[in-house]
């Protein structure tokens, strides 16, 4: 059962890593290393823990994680030094790896990812909790508008709000050093 859950999801993966940040010279080029990187990490996590496996925007997750070992790239889709160089990238994998898992593990994102649909409807309830005690108005202006479920905002969930700012470290630092980060990511929420 596990090999069937595992092959089907590194198909997905294949399909899903061709659309990572392709702007990105890491990622413009389709045999290019940053992409095999992004494969290699996301078919690894699934062996690591087959009952999350892979799901869609966890390829999103790596790239900071990726960026800040590797920050600069060439026009092939290779890591250099500042001087150009290629960087072997190689030994850099597994503490890419750790960090991700490790960030996952401290802000609890698992149990969001293990139950998205429930876990995203609890955490946009709580927000709005929260929104309705700060400002009626807001409250009222969702309703008015189809918005109080906050179902634009489960791909933040689950992303994390990668794609919603452009630098995401100062967010995920913050969520990793919270003393309670599920909590901290429904008052993020609401805050924002």
């Amino acid at each position: 059962e596990n090999n069937k859950r595992i092959s089907a999801a590194f198909r997905v993966i294949q399909h899903d890593v061709s659309r990572t940040d392709r702007q990105h010279p890491a990622f413009k080029i389709s045999d290019g290393t940053g992409l095999k990187m992004v494969t290699r990490l996301l078919k690894t996590y699934c062996v690591f823990n087959p009952p999350i496996g892979y799901l869609q925007g966890m390829n999103d997750i790596f790239v900071p994680l990726i960026h800040t070992y590797f920050p600069i790239w060439d026009n092939e889709g290779n890591p250099v030094d500042k001087d150009g160089n290629i960087v072997e990238h190689t030994p850099l994998m597994p503490k890419i790896f750790w960090d991700y898992e490790a960030m996952l593990r401290n802000i609890n994102h698992l149990s969001l990812l293990s139950g998205v649909k429930e876990q995203c409807m609890e955490k946009s309830s709580l927000s709005l909790m929260i929104i309705s005690k700060v400002s009626p108005l807001i409250t009222i202006w969702f309703r008015k508008y189809g918005l109080s479920d906050l179902l634009w905002m489960y791909s933040d969930f689950v992303l994390l709000f990668k794609r919603t700012f452009s630098s995401i470290w100062d967010t995920w630092l913050q969520f990793n050093v919270s003393p309670d980060p599920n909590n901290w990511l429904i008052y993020f929420t609401a805050a924002i």
